[in-house]
Formats: C-alpha cells, structure tokens, sequence
C-alpha cells in the first residue's frame, strides 16, 4: 500500500481476504470495493466452507469490478492460509446462518433453535444475536473459530488488520483482543449507523 504525505491512500493494491464470502452479507461489501477508487487494483480473496457459494459472490464481484472499472481480482481460497497469507486487512462475516442455505443469520434454523432453547426455559428473545443466553451460545460455537482465525492472521499476516462483523460482535472482538495474538480488531455492525439515524428522525419528529 502506498500513501501520500497526508495519509491518503494513493495507487492502493491491497489484498483483502472475506471470511464468510460466501455469505450474502458479502454482496454489499463486494459492490463498494467496486466503487472505492482507492481500492481499485486489489485483491479479494473469499472463503467459505461452502465455495460453490463464494464462487457466486466472487463471480458476481468480477461482474460489478468490470462494470465499475476497477481492476479488481477475485480469488476463491481453498483454505484458511490461503485466504489470510499477506493480507492487509482480513474482514469476517461468519458463524450465522452457516452452511443451512437460509437467506440470513435471523431465518437460519441455528438463530431459531438457540431462541426456541431459550424459551422452554423461560427466557423469551426476540433477537438473540447480541445479548442473552441465545447470543451466549452463539458465542460459544463462534469463539473458537475466530481465535483459530487469529492464529491463522498473526501467522500469516501479523500486519493485517481484522474487521468482524459477525455476532455477538462485541463479544467476539474481546475474545480476539484478550486471547488473540492479532495487531488491531475492529467490530463493525450495521446496526450502530442505522439505529443512530432512526433516532435522530425519531427525536426530530418529537420536536
């Protein structure tokens, strides 16, 4: 990566590997790599356990890169070391709906049976993705795959710098801080950006 005397990126050629790529999640992300003329020449490496999936997405990014003019190359890793080695930044969406096929983490069979496990004990949630028993046992399935992540990127990218936007964020990105040999996590949820501006039309709306 190269920058000018202001930190701007200038003639970028980053590769970034997406965790979860065969995700829908990764659809909107994949649009603005596009988009972003400071990415333009990079690398996108996507895995997922399900590669006929991030062989869509990917397909789709070489669609859109075309469209958009951006140069950018997409690649399917067939494994974990593959996706991570020499990355500047690392960007997971996983642990959701998994591999059950449904369209996102809140109509997955997983998301359902946490709640429904919840529920015969008393404890109804609505959404258990964050906060809760439910987000608790999200937590425990998730956790270990993303210190395993960790150790792939300290290995093979100690530079990179880890995005997650997977659930339960806050409680992932701790475990990844605290036990996680990794330079810089950052959690991202679409939720802080959203909620805030609801609130502000909210509260304009009261005055």
């Amino acid at each position: 990566m190269m920058y000018d005397g202001r930190n701007n990126c200038k003639g970028t050629t980053m590769k970034i590997a997406c965790l979860g790529g065969g995700g829908l999640y990764f659809v909107r992300p994949v649009a603005d790599f596009a988009l972003c003329e400071e990415m333009h020449g990079s690398t996108i490496v996507l895995y997922d356990i399900d590669r006929d999936r991030a062989e869509l997405i990917a397909k789709m990014g070489r669609r859109f890169s075309r469209t958009a003019g951006a140069g950018l190359r997409f690649r399917v890793a067939e494994t974990l070391r593959q996706a991570v080695d020499g990355c500047d930044f690392v960007l997971t969406s996983i642990g959701g709906a998994g591999a059950s096929g449904a369209a996102g983490y809140y109509d997955s069979p997983v998301h359902l049976g946490d709640k429904l496990i919840c529920a015969r004990h008393g404890i109804q949630q609505v959404v258990g993705d964050t906060a809760g028993p439910a987000a608790m046992m999200a937590a425990f399935r998730s956790i270990p795959i993303h210190l395993e992540i960790c150790r792939a990127v300290s290995k093979y990218s100690p530079e990179a710098v880890l995005l997650n936007h997977a659930n339960p964020m806050a409680v992932l990105c701790r475990a990844m801080i605290k036990y996680g040999d990794v330079q810089s996590v950052i959690g991202i949820c679409h939720g802080s950006s959203t909620g805030s501006c609801t609130l502000r039309v909210s509260w304009t709306c009261l005055v």
